[in-house]
């Protein structure tokens, strides 16, 4: 069952036979992608509400992108609450504020019951995010052309690579 793990089929399976299961914290994420997977969707609603009472400010965004990614809207209304109420500690963790899509910030930036010290804090907020997203992309950009060879693999440094036939 692609991509379905054995504790999590088994703790499925365990509530459509019992109505109930249960599993460690660290596998919500999991039960909640398998139920999704395999349409039990009493079982995945009870699971977006387990892991949406457990969302802090240091999980906000990637539950915000899980909800998104199995299209959960309680689950994206739920981490983006928390976003919004805990903005300030994702400007001061620049592992969370780069996890945010252009998307998420812009749906943070227009709302007005945003929390934040003031609107300099915003700013900076948008500079830090697009200074991060711009050196992620730098990153990728020289990892993919070291990675294709970019640069001259095969190039003797000639600078003309005519061997003198027809381009025929």
């Amino acid at each position: 069952l692609g991509g379905v793990s054995a504790d999590a089929f088994a703790a499925a399976l365990e509530f459509l036979y019992t109505g109930d299961c249960a599993v460690r914290e660290e596998d919500l994420i999991s039960l909640l992608e398998a139920s999704d997977s395999l349409q039990i969707l009493h079982l995945r609603d009870s699971v977006v509400a387990a892991i949406a009472a457990r969302i802090s400010a240091a999980s906000c965004v990637a539950a915000w992108s899980l909800g998104e990614r199995l299209s959960l809207a309680a689950l994206v209304r739920a981490a983006r609450a928390v976003a919004l109420r805990s903005f300030e500690d994702l400007l001061a963790s620049d592992d969370l504020l780069s996890q945010l899509t252009f998307s998420q910030l812009r749906s943070l930036l227009a709302e007005d019951t945003l929390r934040v010290r003031s609107e300099e804090s915003v700013f900076e907020a948008v500079v830090a995010w697009d200074s991060m997203r711009r050196r992620t992309q730098l990153s990728s950009a020289a990892a993919a052309a070291r990675n294709s060879g970019a640069g001259g693999g095969d190039d003797d440094g000639g600078g003309d690579d005519d061997d003198g036939g027809d381009d025929d």
